[in-house]
C-alpha cells in the first residue's frame, strides 16, 4: 500500500493460491524497524510486537518473529502490516501452514546448533593446545573463534537467549553487526 511521506507505512499480506484450511504462521524478519502491528482476520485486532521481544517459550525459534493465524489470508481477507514508524520495510515477510513453518524452523535451528557446536569443540581443543604449548598464536585462534561464534549466535538469533548475549537483544536487529 502506497505510503506517504512521514507516516505509517502498511504492507497487506495474503496467499497467492487456493489455501488449505488449518492454522497458518505469519513470520516477519525485522529490517529497520524495531516496532510493528499485525492486523490479522477474522476480527483484525491490532497486535502489537517489537523485533526485540523474545518468541514465547518453545514456540519457534529465534530467527523470525512469527504469530500464528486461526486461518491462512486470502484474497478477500489479507492480513495488514502497519510499520508505524514508517522506518522502511521488512526484511522478510513469510506466510506457511503452521506444519511447514515448524519444519523449516526445526532444521534452521539444528542447523546452527551444529555450526555453534563445531565452533564450541574448535575451541575447546585450542584452550587444552594452548594450556600443554603457552603458544601466543592459540589464544588468539581462541579469540578469533569465539568472536565468530558470537557472531553466528547474535545473526541467527539464537545468542539472544544465551544470558552471556541477551543484552544484545535491545540493539536488535544491529546487535551482530
Amino acid at each position: 500500500i502506497r505510503p506517504r511521506l512521514h507516516e505509517a507505512v502498511w504492507y497487506r499480506v495474503r496467499a497467492d493460491g487456493p489455501v488449505a484450511p488449518g492454522e497458518y504462521v505469519f513470520s516477519l524478519r525485522a529490517g529497520r524497524s524495531f516496532q510493528y502491528r499485525l492486523y490479522a482476520p477474522p476480527d483484525y485486532q491490532p497486535q502489537a510486537f517489537f523485533s526485540t521481544d523474545p518468541p514465547r517459550a518453545g514456540e519457534f525459534s529465534q530467527r523470525m518473529r512469527a504469530v500464528t493465524l486461526a486461518r491462512a489470508p486470502d484474497a478477500e481477507a489479507p492480513v495488514y502490516l502497519e510499520v508505524p514508524d514508517g522506518a522502511g520495510r521488512p526484511a522478510q515477510i513469510g506466510l506457511s501452514p503452521i506444519r511447514d513453518y515448524r519444519t523449516a524452523d526445526l532444521a534452521y535451528t539444528r542447523f546452527i546448533y551444529a555450526a555453534l557446536a563445531a565452533m564450541l569443540v574448535l575451541l575447546i581443543v585450542n584452550l587444552a593446545i594452548w594450556i600443554a604449548l603457552r603458544e601466543r598464536t592459540y589464544l588468539y585462534f581462541i579469540g578469533y573463534m569465539g568472536g565468530t561464534a558470537a557472531y553466528v549466535a547474535l545473526s541467527s538469533g539464537e545468542g539472544y537467549v544465551l544470558p552471556v548475549l541477551e543484552w544484545f537483544r535491545w540493539w536488535s536487529p544491529h546487535g551482530a553487526w
